[in-house]
């Protein structure tokens, strides 16, 4: 019988909420974490975890000594040069508050020191991997600058192997050091032997197409990305997006809207972004299409027709037009502008925007579906041919392969649960501001 469980974490649980931690962005769930790593070492015999960002040394330690205990332990993120490398002002020791602030080191420079000792000291036990998956669809700008490459890999799990079963942890944080804490969760579920097994199957193709640290050309920008790809039928409770899955993004969001259609109660959406009601495919990148430019509607269209039945909807994110204090503009303020007009004339529907929102779900009804990604309208775009021959800041550099990003969603039924994420969307909507609401 699969037993869950989960912890949430807010700014509000720390004095200093506008400040960098040791302890990395999200505190509150690296002590969980821990805790439980703790608590199963003697029980576990593999691990794998993949991360956007790893530059945790207390995650990073506590790997380490699971190795040294013979746990085989797999840990697979983005190339390095993706790393900010901006310092903060400080970071705080959680454990001593009072300690003098010192100037701080980047993200990138903490990641730099346990990458370079993995490379240049390997460990008996603990693989680290690079995936380097870049995920571009247009010409625009120069996606090889340092800082600014848009790698694919947005997914935080984790697959821990026990003598007997196993578990899964997803988490909205990559419990990086270097940002301010943002809110964020972390779920846990134990002995769901079909989660288990698509969770490995998803870890076992990422490690096939990363590169060992130990064999990573760190000059090298591996522009190409043209791999074979599995023509799976997913569908959920579990479900990965990845450039090696074939159309994986188009088919989760197929599903979320079949879903979304079906809810007669509530539709609540949680996302730092929130711009998913209509935006372009470019169709000659796919094998399947043909117009060159195809006008799409997202899952937010499904969503407002849901309000339009009075279905109690509720949209609540940290992206606004103009931003705001602590607010992040919207990228397609075209797109936003006309979703937010054919809201505003949508009965049923409210909008709220809170700072530092770091997870996304949907609440249907009594089902949670939880997302590793903002709900972006490239998450749902698959291109399995893309053909740039040079970007307008980079002409000599071109770009050969499969446009995706590496997502996943859950979906997760269990009453106590789906009570506890409704009662954390409330509290955080509480504390919102009202961006408008229709009765």
């Amino acid at each position: 019988m699969s037993k869950y469980q989960c912890v949430f974490d807010t700014p509000q649980n720390y004095p200093l909420s506008e400040d960098c931690y040791l302890q990395g962005c999200n505190p509150g769930l690296l002590r969980f974490l821990l805790s439980y790593l703790q608590q199963e070492e003697d029980n576990l015999t593999e691990l794998y975890l993949c991360t956007p960002i790893y530059n945790n040394t207390f995650l990073h330690h506590a790997l380490q000594k699971l190795a040294q205990r013979g746990v085989k332990v797999q840990i697979t993120t983005r190339p390095i040069d993706s790393y900010a490398n901006t310092p903060p002002k400080w970071i705080v020791d959680l454990a001593d508050q009072q300690a003098a602030f010192d100037t701080a080191k980047t993200p990138y420079q903490i990641a730099r020191e346990i990458f370079a000792d993995l490379y240049k000291k390997p460990t008996e036990n603990l693989r680290l991997q690079i995936f380097p998956h870049l995920a571009i669809r247009n010409v625009e700008g120069n996606p090889f600058a340092a800082g600014q490459q848009p790698y694919s890999l947005e997914v935080t799990a984790m697959l821990c192997l026990f003598r007997q079963g196993g578990s899964v942890l997803f988490s909205s944080s990559d419990l990086h050091v270097g940002s301010a804490v943002r809110e964020g969760h972390l779920l846990l579920e134990e002995n769901d032997w079909k989660l288990l097994q698509n969770t490995r199957r998803f870890f076992e193709e990422l490690s096939r197409h990363a590169i060992e640290v130990q064999d990573f050309d760190f000059k090298s920008n591996y522009g190409d990305f043209e791999v074979p790809t599995l023509r799976l039928e997913q569908k959920l409770p579990v479900f990965f997006l990845a450039p090696f899955y074939h159309d994986s993004p188009s088919q989760a969001e197929a599903e979320l809207i079949q879903r979304i259609r079906a809810a007669e109660q509530r539709v609540y959406v949680q996302s730092p972004i929130t711009n998913c009601y209509e935006y372009e495919v470019d169709g000659h990148f796919h094998t399947r299409l043909e117009d060159e430019l195809i006008e799409h509607f997202g899952f937010f269209r499904p969503v407002l027709e849901r309000a339009s039945i009075k279905v109690d909807v509720r949209f609540l994110t940290s992206s606004y037009p103009n931003g705001g204090k602590d607010i992040t503009p919207v990228e397609d303020e075209k797109a936003f502008t006309e979703f937010v007009r054919i809201s505003k004339a949508t009965p049923s529907n409210q909008l709220a925007t809170l700072p530092y929102l770091g997870s996304s779900f949907l609440i249907l009804d009594d089902q949670l579906i939880l997302s590793s990604s903002p709900f972006r309208p490239d998450v749902f775009v698959f291109l399995d041919q893309v053909r740039i021959q040079g970007f307008t800041e980079a002409e000599t550099e071109g770009y050969n392969g499969i446009f995706s990003t590496t997502s996943f969603f859950w979906l997760v039924e269990e009453p106590e649960i789906v009570a506890a994420y409704r009662q954390h969307f409330e509290y955080q909507w509480e504390r919102a501001r009202l961006r408008w609401q229709k009765p």
